[in-house]
């Protein structure tokens, strides 16, 4: 790895490959399951039963999983192209740890 290859992945600019991200952990010592490489315990498995979908490693808010399953041909999707407020930003304290590294008084560049 370049001086520049690593500057570029501390600005964002570019991404760790799995492999790359594997060797980091190797040569710094950094646990696999803090890098995302192994499967670990399972995410879902944080959050109570009641936020879990069944059968998956995905969790899912008070009622957005209907009762039974949900006939395709009865939905009916729209667009709405109109700006959207966000609850969540990326800049709140808990993003701080996955956040790409950069100069304090810079933006992340959105790739």
């Amino acid at each position: 790895m370049t001086q520049q290859n690593l500057s570029q992945i501390e600005n964002g600019r570019q991404t760790m490959s799995y492999d790359q991200r594997q060797r980091a952990g190797s040569v710094f010592g950094i646990a696999s399951e803090d890098l995302g490489l192994s499967p670990g315990r399972p995410h879902a498995e944080l959050y109570p039963a009641e936020h879990r979908v069944p059968d998956t490693p995905l969790i899912a808010g008070p009622g957005w999983i209907p009762d039974e399953p949900a006939d395709l041909q009865s939905l009916r999707l729209t667009l709405d192209e109109q700006p959207q407020a966000v609850a969540i930003d990326g800049s709140e304290a808990e993003t701080l740890p996955t956040r790409p590294l950069c100069a304090p008084d810079q933006p992340v560049r959105q790739i």
